[in-house]
């Protein structure tokens, strides 16, 4: 299959979407014929823009409307203060590819991360999660085609 403008879009809408993220995005560019790393290359930094327009956003939203990030933050205060503590980014790095950057955005805000520290663990996660995807199906179609 020859690679074509329409896929790298195609990836990289995938990757920022809801519904596709980089667990999707990546297997979808080697289906459609792109190299896993730059299935991952696109599908990387198309993951990263919700992020980018989340947090902001829902900072906003908090100055806005105090009394309902406030009912969330204190609904869940003693799991809110373990997760901030020592487990915190651990448990961040480890849920953002299972649950996706929108729903890790909006966990992050009621848990009352930084932003930095939101963006820092969110993109990590993801970067290393999409590496492995990637390396993992390369590595899966090598295996399978030299049998």
């Amino acid at each position: 299959m020859a690679l074509d403008l329409g896929s790298l879009v195609v990836v990289f809408l995938l990757s920022a979407s809801p519904i596709g993220e980089i667990l999707i995005a990546v297997p979808v560019g080697i289906a459609l014929g792109m190299e896993p790393l730059l299935a991952f290359t696109v599908a990387y930094p198309a993951n990263l823009v919700p992020i980018v327009i989340l947090l902001p956003l829902l900072g906003y939203l908090d100055r806005r409307f105090p009394r309902f990030f406030n009912y969330f933050t204190r609904r869940g205060g003693r799991f809110q203060r373990g997760l901030q503590g020592k487990y915190g980014s651990a448990i961040m790095l480890l849920v953002t590819p299972i649950i996706g950057v929108y729903a890790a955005s909006i966990s992050s805000k009621f848990l009352r991360f930084s932003k930095k520290r939101s963006f820092v663990l969110q993109s990590v996660s993801v970067a290393l999660y999409g590496l492995a995807e990637a390396i993992g199906i390369y590595f899966g179609i090598q295996l399978i085609s030299g049998l």
